[in-house]
């Protein structure tokens, strides 16, 4: 679970080659927006396959191909082809008769691929963070050496954002590590580090200046 924004992530496709592509009817009517609470009727064309059969609740799977996307099923309505979805942008229903492939994904793809999700969700968070550190520090006309604290730069981020909300601390429920004085930024956690390094072979290089 996961920002505001989808997660990216290259993996290897060796993971999924072995795994069956669902294809859905060419013939369906494209349907676009979310359903109501009850999602609403939708009429099919004699023999079209709703739901294909292996689309169960808690599976992983990649939409058109998508693998750099995985979504988790969350709930079904087969009497109307709409499926309750949650990928790292949030949740959302969507109607089969929008996709052309479904393909369930192995767990090692859809762990790896949460990891990665984390860590790019950290990084966005880091980021709207110290952007409201420097903006702190201009607004208060703030030395390099001046002190400042979480509750001090919570102001500067929008109350809609997660970042507003997160307490300081990342997905993990680890806290971010606040300097002693502005210059100092913020930075991950090392366990943080730790627990996501199998999806991030350079941590250097990807965590730049959030690393301690």
């Amino acid at each position: 679970m996961i920002s505001s924004r989808l997660l990216v992530v290259s993996l290897p496709l060796l993971a999924v080659a072995a795994l069956a592509t669902a294809p859905l009817p060419a013939s369906a009517q494209e349907t676009t927006g979310n359903p109501p609470q009850k999602p609403r009727h939708r009429v099919f064309e004699p023999g079209e396959t709703k739901l294909p059969p292996f689309l169960k609740v808690d599976g992983m799977y990649s939409f058109d191909g998508n693998d750099e996307d995985l979504v988790k099923v969350l709930e079904l309505s087969p009497e109307t082809g709409w499926v309750h979805v949650q990928t790292h942008g949030g949740e959302s229903w969507i109607n089969v008769a929008n996709l052309t492939t479904i393909t369930p994904v192995s767990k090692e793809l859809a762990d790896r691929t949460e990891l990665k999700g984390k860590a790019d969700f950290i990084l966005d968070t880091l980021q709207t963070i110290q952007q409201a550190i420097n903006d702190y520090a201009s607004k208060n006309n703030l030395a390099p050496d001046a002190p400042y604290t979480w509750k001090d730069v919570r102001k500067f981020i929008r109350p809609e954002t997660t970042a507003y909300n997160s307490g300081g601390s990342d997905v993990t429920g680890r806290p971010f590590l606040f300097g002693t004085k502005v210059a100092d930024g913020v930075k991950v956690s090392p366990d943080t580090i730790k627990e996501l390094s199998p999806v991030i072979p350079d941590p250097e290089a990807y965590w730049g200046k959030f690393k301690p």
